[in-house]
C-alpha cells in the first residue's frame, strides 16, 4: 500500500503531457481523470486542464 501511495505522489508531480506520452491516460484512466477534476489551471501550451499547476508546463489560473 505504501508503494501505491508513493506512485500516486510521483504521478502528481508529472505534467499531463509526459503522462500522455507514456500512455498513462490509457493504462490508468481513472487516475488520469482525477488530475483534471475541478480544474483550477490550464496549460497555455497544450490546453489541458488540471487541479494542480505542477501538472502542466505553462500553468494559467482559470
Amino acid at each position: 500500500m505504501a508503494k501505491e501511495k508513493d506512485n500516486k505522489e510521483d504521478i502528481c508531480k508529472k505534467t499531463l503531457c509526459s503522462l500522455v506520452k507514456k500512455n498513462y491516460h490509457q493504462d490508468h484512466p481513472r487516475e488520469y481523470m482525477s488530475l483534471m477534476k475541478k480544474a483550477g489551471y490550464l496549460c497555455a501550451k497544450c490546453g489541458r486542464p488540471t487541479v494542480n499547476k505542477k501538472n502542466v508546463c505553462k500553468p494559467v489560473k482559470i
